[in-house]
């Protein structure tokens, strides 16, 4: 029997904590004795930490992970699949980080990084809740760079083997109290999308936007033409929305999709947006940027199980927080009554903030 949590299983996870030369939360291992006996977890023969038992759990924890990942199985893994239900659709893969829809106020400023262990076989990633507070103070400084100080919250590929990470918080300003952007992450698999022949010819592609300088009203950066890619917003650094009039989002003209940047008043800001193209597959949004300002069903009841959606753009003031800090603008996807809707809310009142969202449709 098996299912798939990313993050988590007896084969991913826990063997590796029972077999590790040390244990967190627990004395140091040792022998059975008079005063004191406190063995490691597995093997139950064992009083100590085993070097053989320990790799040989390593194995299982690379199988386990290239099947729940849809990437090649090494040597000597392998797996059946007995069963599988047809009335519902696994649960996206998610990663909250620095809450859902409002970070805590802190004095120590932190940019919370979270490795995301989802393999080679994922379509896309994007934002399912996003919350602000988005500004930059430090101007002509690019992210990750000494004397960087704002607030973000974006979706990265880094390392080799590549993997995904998730980024949010905010960096400078220590000392001062205040919150840090933040969200929730959801990733879908290639081998999920209705439409999807071949998972394995599938690929992202990222496609930044920078102007740390804050001198631009308007930017404007062609990420696909004739509408062949799935695309969302993934990256929100810095000024991002800083008014009523600025607007961060992608926007569709005569076949070709753009990430725009729209600030009446400019400021620092840099943000991405990811394209996820498969061999011989044509998106369909079943939603495709739908906007509110409130709330607004999204996929309706009987069929909301067979779509995803994400945040495609957000406008309005995206800056500004209550007083205290602790009351933030967001956006979220959410389900209510079977469907899935979204809503936003601003700590300034109604027609303030807007967000808008895509959904695409699943695998049955």
């Amino acid at each position: 029997m098996s299912g798939t949590q990313f993050n988590q299983g007896t084969a991913y996870k826990m063997g590796e904590l029972a077999t590790a030369a040390t244990q967190d939360h627990k004395n140091p291992h040792t022998p059975a004795g008079p005063d004191n006996f406190s063995p490691i977890w597995m093997l139950p023969t064992q009083s100590g930490y085993n070097e053989s038992s320990f790799q040989e759990h390593q194995l299982v924890r690379a199988c386990a992970r290239a099947i729940f990942s849809g990437t090649k199985l090494p040597v000597g893994c392998g797996y059946t699949q007995f069963a599988q239900g047809d009335t519902c659709t696994a649960p996206a893969l998610a990663s909250t980080i620095n809450g859902g829809t409002a970070g805590p106020v802190t004095a120590s400023p932190e940019e919370i990084v979270v490795d995301v262990p989802v393999g080679g076989d994922v379509a896309f990633g994007g934002w399912a809740s996003l919350h602000g507070p988005f500004y930059q103070t430090s101007v002509g400084i690019p992210y990750g760079s000494p004397g960087f100080e704002g607030t973000s919250a974006q979706l990265v590929v880094t390392g080799s083997p590549p993997h995904y990470q998730v980024r949010a918080g905010r960096v400078g300003r220590a000392g001062v109290p205040g919150p840090g952007a933040g969200g929730k992450v959801e990733f879908t698999r290639y081998s999920e999308i209705r439409g999807v022949d071949d998972p394995s010819s599938c690929a992202a592609t990222p496609n930044p936007m920078r102007d740390f300088d804050g001198v631009k009203p308007t930017l404007s950066i062609d990420v696909d033409a004739g509408q062949r890619s799935l695309t969302f917003v993934t990256g929100f650094i810095g000024s991002v929305s800083p008014s009523l009039q600025a607007l961060f989002g992608l926007a569709e003209r005569s076949g070709v999709t753009s990430l725009q940047k729209n600030a009446p008043v400019p400021a620092p800001m840099a943000g991405s947006a990811w394209t996820s193209r498969c061999a011989g597959y044509t998106p369909v949004y079943s939603v495709n940027h739908q906007r509110t300002y409130d709330d607004v069903e999204l996929v309706a009841a009987p069929n909301a199980g067979k779509h995803r959606c994400l945040l495609t753009g957000i406008g309005g003031d995206w800056l500004h927080t209550d007083v205290s800090g602790a009351v933030q603008p967001f956006a979220e996807i959410y389900q209510s009554g079977g469907a899935i809707r979204m809503r936003v809310r601003s700590p300034l009142g109604a027609n303030v903030a807007y967000a808008e969202a895509s959904c695409i449709q699943i695998q049955p």
